[in-house]
């Protein structure tokens, strides 16, 4: 997995402060957690950044062999969230773009 570029994480293992992804670094492994049971962890920005915050980390340890992708609540992942789609579909293409790069 290659990070996006032009495109910093906001925060790292050592200060995480996503609620909707949960990051933990074992020995040789690392645990991310899609935290949005009450939607059914349906993806929106929040999970979005979260993911490629842990992502860019993990590009950059050696360290890390192995990635356990797993959620809470019932139901894994139901998706895209509709909310997200039309919060995004209200915006103009310029913030939409500035919101893509931020």
């Amino acid at each position: 997995v290659t990070p996006v570029p032009n495109c910093s994480p906001k925060c790292s293992s050592a200060n995480w402060s996503h609620t909707d992804v949960n990051f933990e670094l074992g020995e040789g492994i690392a645990y991310i957690t899609l935290n949005r049971p009450d939607a059914n962890n349906a993806l929106n920005d929040t999970i979005s950044q979260g993911l490629h915050d842990a992502c860019f980390e993990l590009y950059h340890r050696k360290d890390i062999r192995i990635v356990v992708l797993r959620a809470e609540g019932k139901m894994f992942c139901a998706g895209g969230d509709p909310k997200s789609f039309a919060d995004a579909a209200a915006m103009s293409d310029a913030d939409n773009r500035k919101a893509a790069v931020s």
